[in-house]
């Protein structure tokens, strides 16, 4: 059984001072437990069900990977194995205005934002190298709350409590190795995808994805 949910999305980005607003309708579809009821306990978080798909080409950039989170696979790609550290790409939904699923990759050029024991592993410098991908995906419950407000250029908007579903993705296969639906705990973001109820749902931090994915990359 499938759950969806449309949303109109508005796109705040800040570049070069300039703020653009892009409206675009998208869908969250999200699996839900057969087994669940109103009257039963909360559903059991599953990861999304994907149609993986297979590239004709290698990884050769890092839209590549972001890619990785909407079902396609790379044959050619490392396989998640052997000893550690695995080489991960950490990915997060961000509602493209013009393609429906776009995944981006979380600082290509930066370290986590956090001290760990393998930072390069988090951070690959080469994109055909990366063995899996951290996708990053929020799952509506219906039961966000207003934490505050997020200040971009020329408004202002609600800042929300959120759920999401993060999955860890072969990229030569796209089976998943690892998923936990984890509740937020960022700051405002610098940019932005909203609904058309223009709330700003905060995201996931560096350091909490460590914690919870480190024995995956670095053990």
């Amino acid at each position: 059984m499938l759950l969806k949910v449309c949303l109109a999305v508005v796109s705040l980005l800040l570049v070069s001072g300039i703020g653009y607003v892009v409206y675009k309708e998208v869908f969250y579809v999200r699996p839900i437990n057969p087994n669940w009821s109103a009257e039963s306990a909360e559903p059991t978080p599953i990861p999304k069900r994907l149609d993986p798909t297979k590239s004709g080409q290698p990884v050769k950039a890092d839209a590549d990977l972001g890619q990785v989170c909407t079902g396609k696979y790379y044959p050619d790609a490392p396989e998640f194995a052997g000893a550690a550290p695995h080489r991960v790409a950490i990915a997060d939904y961000w509602g493209h205005p013009v393609f429906e699923d776009v995944f981006a990759l979380r600082n290509p050029d930066e370290p986590l934002k956090v001290r760990t024991k393998s930072p390069a592993a988090w951070v690959p410098k080469n994109p055909a190298k990366v063995q899996a991908v951290l996708c990053v995906d929020r799952y509506p419950t219906g039961e966000e709350r207003k934490i505050g407000r997020c200040k971009f250029l020329g408004e202002t908007l609600p800042h929300y409590k959120a759920t999401w579903d993060v999955t860890l993705r072969e990229v030569a296969s796209n089976k998943v190795i690892a998923f936990a639906q984890m509740v937020s705990d960022a700051k405002c973001p610098p940019t932005a995808v909203v609904g058309k109820d223009k709330i700003v749902y905060q995201g996931m931090t560096d350091k909490a994805l460590y914690e919870k994915f480190k024995s995956y990359v670095e053990n």
